[in-house]
């Protein structure tokens, strides 16, 4: 049987079996890696096994106290539910 190889290889097509040149660029970029998003059953995200946002309790209680308070400024000023229903009705 005849095929390529069984014929004499000539100085001039040596090139076709030559290794690659180290300095060239890559045809192709490497992939990126995609971060592994997981969220707990109550809801916390964690990215690559580390939590996203971990807040300390006391500023998760500072942000509660804050906002209560100024909801209750905010239903003051507006004059809350009881004074809307008493002057539309």
């Amino acid at each position: 049987m005849i095929n390529v190889f069984n014929s004499p290889i000539e100085a001039s097509s040596i090139d076709e079996f030559a290794e690659g040149r180290s300095d060239q660029q890559q045809v192709f970029e490497k992939r990126k890696r995609r971060p592994k998003v997981e969220y707990t059953s109550d809801g916390r995200k964690f990215i690559d096994g580390v939590m996203e946002d971990e807040q300390t309790p006391n500023a998760l209680w500072t942000t509660t106290i804050s906002r209560g308070v100024a909801n209750d400024w905010r239903a003051k000023a507006e004059g809350g539910p009881f004074y809307r229903a008493k002057r539309y009705g």
